[in-house]
């Protein structure tokens, strides 16, 4: 009952964050570390629980329960203490193994001191040991927990300590001598911890030396040397802290980063670049109508547009953007379906000086009306003559349909005063509040993007890039510009090829697609039609979390995947990272371009590889903040210390960095979850 009790509803899989997935079946195949507590340490721990009252196993466990609770992103774990079972007379001199493993449960009080969080590992301690005669199979048992082949059941991290006496007599004609941290090669568990207090490593022996060994065998599985020697420094470290100020807060104690950790964090954020070219992509579009006016630069269904065509409908329709008397932000916005046109309209939008306000058609009326409203947008342009209205009683609206294509556009446009800092797009998307907001991205924002992504995973003028997405979701403006920006052919996929994966596949096949970008919810919906790539496509995948699985079934469908990450609010993607078939962690790679990524804890301090925290973004890829909201844009966009000037992003995601520099998300902070990569509150 003690135990029904005590583990009703505790978690099932309370671990250090692993540098490999666990597998199906634990193999216990496994090594094991020998470490000495430094000595300066061990007397400053000694001392302290002499002074409090407290036993170093209690310090040692409540730290470590702590760190594992910190490190796994839980405020509720279980580990497990392995007990001697011996309190009964009758089994003092047994001879064998009785030792019997239980567990202590902890939960987070962030208001809990050191002290009043050893009292209540000490209280618990107490409680498990008048209970250990049960079992530990039978307490599995009895309380329900799902069985696994591939983990421990209730715990997976085991603490205990080796305290008993040695005997120091002496057989005739032999030297005893204490052999510690024999290593077998095996590991029971994900990670044993073992404390073993030593006067001397030779028995018999007289010395005043004393110290602590700690032997900490680990799953190779799981885990790689440098990872638990990581944990190792970063537990010596939360020791001292714990024994240096009692009355802290336990959660307000930092996990102190050390020199190596500092130095891969900085490496990790070695982003720097300097683009010399900064010109706008409308800009690179009429350099290729001189160069190679007869290139295809648009495809949609049976009809294109070369670079010459596309030029000069941008420059026809710009002209009369440029008459327009907006003021402020000088925003347009555009309700065009998915055509050539729609393409037309953002570059022309571009080159008047202006920025577009995405206001998609299959969108609800209410919502439309709404954006044009709060966006304060007074033109919107539509491929519809029936417009008028539609997005609120005063606004202009500018039917495509009724254009003259034919007509010679003006050589010139009126003088503009242009530069990087200008809006490129104020792109509305639900928030934490659960209102629209508009996040106003700048082309210096959206070049830095386009390079970094051209560079990596890289796009040459000969590939040609199906786009998928709704002009209304950040990427689709990666979609339409990176491909002129290099010079390259983009494919306009139809409303009807989007959704209709055997169509979406037959649309790759037929116009020798060789990069797709999709969310994992668009690549579910091509696989699921039999779909493989012949001709090795290049998928980009982002927007959702991508799951081992899906990203084996497109490398097996001769894809080079590349996993993508990035809010709206720092500008389509912030990292990408190759994902290869190894059966390693999925991550979102590494930052791209002068792009700093960072996790912090609570109190918004950085911390150690392998911890989860909150992600931080910042860089050239932030977005000016949200569009006529400044509270909301203090209050995600804000400075952070020690990290020089400029601002970072707090995403509202947790994440980890991982041993080698990348970086993985792992959901959510708050209660928002994504469809097909829309936020939806």
């Amino acid at each position: 009952r003690y135990w029904q009790e005590e583990l009703q509803g505790s978690p099932e899989l309370t671990t250090f964050p692993a540098d490999r997935p666990r597998r199906l079946r634990h193999d216990f195949k496994g090594d094991a570390l020998r470490l000495q507590l430094p000595s300066g340490l061990y007397d400053r721990l000694t001392a302290f629980c002499r002074s409090h009252n407290v036993t170093l196993f209690n310090l040692m466990l409540t730290a470590l329960s702590e760190l594992l609770r910190r490190y796994s992103g839980q405020d509720d774990a279980n580990l497990g203490v392995g007990i001697a079972s011996r309190r009964f007379k009758e089994t003092e001199a047994l001879i064998g193994m009785v030792i019997n493993n239980v567990v202590i449960r902890t939960q987070a009080d962030r208001k809990q001191s050191v002290m009043d969080a050893l009292q209540t590992t000490s209280k618990k301690l107490v409680r498990a040991s008048k209970n250990q005669d049960i079992p530990f199979d039978r307490v599995v048992e009895a309380t329900g927990v799902n069985r696994a082949l591939g983990h421990n059941p209730l715990f997976q991290v085991l603490i205990s300590i080796h305290d008993a006496p040695f005997p120091e007599e002496r057989l005739p004609g032999l030297e005893g001598r204490l052999k510690l941290g024999i290593n077998n090669g095996s590991a029971k568990f994900d990670m044993v911890l073992t404390l073993i207090p030593v006067a001397s490593e030779i028995i018999g022996t007289q010395s005043d030396e004393k110290g602590l060994t700690i032997v900490w065998e680990y799953s190779t599985a799981l885990y790689d040397e440098r990872t638990v020697r990581g944990l190792y420094d970063q537990y010596c470290r939360f020791l001292e802290n714990m024994a240096t100020s009692p009355g802290v807060a336990v959660s307000s104690i930092p996990l102190a980063l050390g020199e190596d950790e500092r130095q891969a964090q900085s490496l990790a954020n070695d982003t720097s670049r300097e683009w010399t070219d900064r010109r706008f992509v409308d800009e690179y579009v009429r350099e290729y109508a001189s160069r190679f006016p007869d290139k295809t630069a648009v495809e949609f269904g049976k009809s294109s547009l070369s670079y010459f065509e596309l030029d000069r409908r941008v420059q026809l329709l710009a002209a009369r953007l440029a008459q327009l008397s907006t003021r402020g932000d000088r925003l347009i916005g555009v309700s065009v379906s998915r055509s050539l046109d729609l393409l037309v309209s953002v570059l022309a939008i571009h080159r008047s000086g202006h920025a577009y306000v995405p206001l998609d058609p299959e969108y609800p009326a209410q919502r439309l009306r709404w954006i044009a409203e709060h966006s304060g947008i007074p033109v919107v342009l539509s491929d519809d003559a029936g417009c008028e209205g539609r997005f609120g009683p005063d606004l202009e609206c500018i039917a495509l349909n009724e254009i003259d294509w034919s007509t010679s556009p003006e050589d010139d446009l009126p003088p503009m005063d242009r530069n990087d800092a200008d809006l490129a797009y104020v792109i509305y998307t639900s928030g934490s509040t659960g209102q629209p907001k508009g996040v106003a991205v700048e082309h210096r924002a959206l070049n830095n993007l386009l390079h970094s992504v051209a560079e990596r995973p890289g796009l040459a003028s000969d590939d040609r890039l199906l786009a998928v997405t709704t002009l209304s979701f950040d990427i689709s403006a990666l979609e339409l510009f990176l491909p002129l920006m290099a010079g390259a052919t983009l494919v306009i996929a139809s409303c009807e090829e989007v959704i209709d994966g055997r169509l979406l596949g037959r649309r790759i096949a037929q116009s020798g697609v060789t990069v797709m970008q999709g969310t994992p919810s668009t690549w579910q919906l091509l696989l699921e039609s039999g779909w493989s790539s012949e001709a090795g496509l290049t998928c980009l995948c982002g927007g959702e979390p991508l799951s081992r699985d899906l990203a084996n079934r497109l490398l097996a469908a001769n894809c080079g995947l590349w996993n993508m990450y990035g809010p709206t609010e720092t500008t389509i993607w912030s990292s990408t990272g190759r994902v290869g078939s190894d059966g390693t962690t999925i991550s979102v790679g590494h930052p791209i371009a002068n792009t700093t990524m960072c996790v912090l804890d609570n109190e918004l301090r950085p911390v150690p590889r392998n911890v989860r925290g909150q992600l931080c973004i910042g860089g050239a890829g932030l977005a000016r903040g949200y569009h006529r909201d400044p509270e909301q844009t203090a209050k995600r966009f804000i400075e952070l210390p020690g990290y020089g000037p400029g601002r970072f992003y707090m995403t509202g995601d947790s994440a980890r960095m991982l041993s080698d520099g990348s970086f993985e998300v792992t959901g959510r902070l708050d209660d928002q979850v994504k469809v097909r990569g829309h936020r939806i509150e």
